[in-house]
């Protein structure tokens, strides 16, 4: 990918901060505000923990994370050759006032959707892609 800035992490939850690092670095140097820094590595972390966990299940693996500045944003790219999944596919949870009550999972995806401005998902060449749209906000 020309034009993009790019980092390649083994899929371990133990490498968390370096996908976090990664983003706060690609957002800061793009001037992006704090708050919208934080909104995004949420939502990176997020992407990455499910892919460690369940894309692999418990296998090696790298997670490609990828990059750039667009006319009212940044996009980011999400790569995996793990299991395929979509998550863009998932239902909205069941938000309900008793957490005892309500069902485990889903969470993560809905704060990601809350966060981001678009995400869309390919799956190309064996590999899933996750692609993040992050607008500038005022």
């Amino acid at each position: 990918m020309s034009d993009w800035n790019e980092i390649s992490i083994e899929a371990k939850k133990e490498k968390i901060p370096l996908a976090v690092e990664f983003i706060e670095d690609v957002m800061t140097s793009s001037r992006f505000d704090r708050r919208r820094i934080l909104e995004v590595q949420l939502a990176v972390e997020e992407a990455f923990t499910n892919t460690a966990l369940h894309g692999y299940r418990g296998n090696k693996g790298t997670i490609r994370i990828c990059s750039r500045d667009i006319d009212d944003g940044m996009e980011v790219v999400i790569e995996d050759d793990g299991l395929p999944f979509d998550p863009t596919r998932l239902k909205a949870p069941v938000l309900i006032d008793d957490v005892e009550m309500r069902p485990i999972g889903g969470l993560g995806v809905h704060l990601m959707r809350t966060f981001l401005d678009g995400m869309r998902y390919e799956f190309k060449d064996g590999k899933n892609n996750l692609i993040l749209m992050i607008k500038r906000r005022k």
